[in-house]
């Protein structure tokens, strides 16, 4: 390959890291936005209605699970709850795997420059 293909894909390699460090993080950039759906779904996930069946029947979240609104709000902020941690875990270990992968590939990429300019 020619030095100037590395030069650009040092380049592009610095902008992916760059990004990725700016872009990492959702729920700590959107806390706000996270806990105020959250807080949308549990008020109004209770009465969720379904689509009309063949009779015309429809049924909400209510009349299915034969609790009351208070216990089926608190199993829906507690099912919301777990996935937004188990997204926010799953994100950042993915990032970092990225991160550590798109650093291994820009030293190795100055070593290859390097021999270029020797």
């Amino acid at each position: 390959m020619t030095r100037e293909i590395k030069e650009k894909e040092l380049l592009s390699t610095q902008y992916k890291i760059e990004r990725l460090k700016k872009e990492s993080g959702f729920f700590k950039r959107n806390w706000l936005k996270t806990i105020l759906f959250g807080a949308l779904i549990t008020i109004l996930g209770p009465s969720y209605t379904s689509e009309p069946d063949i009779l015309g029947r429809t049924r909400n979240a209510l009349e299915v699970s034969n609790t009351t609104y208070l216990e089926l709000s608190i199993a829906v902020a507690i099912f919301y709850s777990l996935a937004v941690i188990i997204a926010h875990v799953v994100w950042t270990k993915r990032e970092k795997r990225r991160l550590i992968e798109l650093e291994e590939r820009e030293k190795i990429v100055k070593m290859e420059l390097e021999l270029f300019y020797k």
